[in-house]
């Protein structure tokens, strides 16, 4: 059994209070899904990230989504402090195969962000 790490969802959308969807994430193994990692980052010296949640839904994960917080440190003018990364522990299991469909959400209109979740896998 190993673990390992893939890039599940990049975004860059700009659109607040609305749920925006991103291309949907399909498995080429069959595993579990320990945790995933969101990074709120910033493309320019003008960005804004706030706060939001992702959201992962998948027929695999037993009628529940999974809803993780990220938070940004406001504007990111240089010299900015490093975003922390948004870790959120879970156990779901995800089939080679199915797709997982993923959305974002961002409590304030944010400039030029671009959000980044990887998946963390068991198997």
């Amino acid at each position: 059994m190993g673990r390992w790490q893939e890039l599940l969802f990049q975004s860059v959308g700009t659109t607040a209070d609305a749920e925006t969807a991103m291309t949907a994430w399909t498995p080429t193994k069959t595993a579990k899904l320990i945790a995933i990692v969101i990074d709120a980052a910033y493309v320019a010296a003008t960005s804004l990230i706030e706060s939001g949640y992702v959201k992962l839904s998948c027929p695999t994960f037993g009628g529940i989504d999974l809803i993780a917080n990220f938070n940004g440190v406001g504007l990111g003018t240089a010299p900015r402090p490093h975003n922390p990364m948004n870790i959120t522990v879970c156990n779901l299991q995800v089939t080679a195969g199915t797709p997982v469909k993923g959305a974002y959400y961002h409590n304030v209109t944010p400039v030029t962000p671009e959000l980044l979740v990887y998946g963390i896998f068991e198997g």
